[in-house]
């Protein structure tokens, strides 16, 4: 009867070991596919920052007036805001999903919505 109860026990605790060896790894691999992706974008949102930057300079000192007051540019400027203030919402609701993450998975959703 012994050997029964612990061939159950020795088998139920392989087989969570084997599940939650499989569950890290794949975290682990999530989480280093996020690094990269954040990497990229904070980049991405540097180049756009240092060109809002040159536009509010030129257009502080009249020099590039036309580069100011281009109508694809303001366009663009706009867009930029857009999708900051969009992909803040995404990082605020994604912090806030750790701490209640069935509260908060169909915002997630409906923010990646936005960008498609």
């Amino acid at each position: 009867m012994t050997d029964m109860i612990l061939g159950s026990a020795q088998g139920a605790v392989g087989s969570l070991l084997g599940r939650l060896t499989s569950a890290l790894a794949k975290e682990a691999q999530l989480l280093s596919g996020i690094r990269a992706d954040v990497q990229f974008i904070k980049d991405e949102m540097e180049s756009m920052n240092g060109f809002l930057l040159d536009m509010a300079e030129a257009n502080d000192n009249n020099n590039d007036k036309d580069a100011a007051d281009d109508h694809r540019c303001l366009a663009w400027v706009k867009q930029v805001a857009e999708v900051a203030y969009a992909s803040q919402n995404c990082i605020d609701l994604y912090l806030r999903s750790n701490e209640n993450p069935t509260l908060y998975d169909d915002s997630i959703i409906q923010q990646q919505e936005i960008f498609y």
